[in-house]
């Protein structure tokens, strides 16, 4: 039930950026409230005639939410979840996106040294008590899993995109 929801929320998301795509061209911000509001409705009828009852979808700029009876989804950049587990640092960087769900929270951040982010949030993870599950590297990527009661956490960094990636699942 949960991944159906996830699916129709992803095409929610593509239907509001597609939206959004073709009033940007526009250029004035008239057009772009009337694409933002365009892609809400698209969304929100797609959503609900494939089954997913009463949904609600906001658009803000470059921050979308999307909420039923389910939970609310919220998919932005530039700023941390709120649901991102207070106790954990977030690696100094720029937030290019983030996602927080029912389920978790996953924020991307454009780092200078992936590597020393991706260290940086490791031991911060195990100074909080997460227990190690694995850890695994190749060229260029490393990638680390954690497990604290029924959370998760997975951290992930890239040399080639300079990014790091922190996802808190939650049981």
């Amino acid at each position: 039930m949960r991944r159906i929801a996830l699916r129709r929320a992803a095409g929610a998301v593509i239907l509001v950026a597609v939206a959004g795509l073709v009033t940007a061209c526009g250029g004035d911000d008239a057009s772009e409230k009337a694409g933002e509001k365009l892609g809400e409705k698209l969304a929100e009828q797609a959503m609900e005639d494939s089954g997913g009852g009463d949904v609600d979808v906001d658009v803000d700029g470059e921050d979308v939410t999307i909420e039923s009876e389910e939970g609310t989804i919220a998919v932005g950049s530039g700023e941390v979840p709120d649901s991102f587990p207070s106790e954990l640092s977030i690696p100094d960087g720029e937030v290019v996106s983030s996602v927080d769900t029912p389920q978790g929270s996953l924020v991307t951040l454009d780092v200078e040294d992936p590597a020393g982010a991706f260290d940086e949030a490791v031991a911060d993870l195990e100074a909080n008590g997460w227990t190690r599950v694995m850890v695994t590297e190749a060229e260029g990527t490393k990638m680390a899993q954690y497990s604290k009661g029924d959370a998760s956490a997975t951290v992930l960094s890239d040399d080639a995109s300079g990014q790091l990636t922190y996802t808190i699942g939650t049981a």
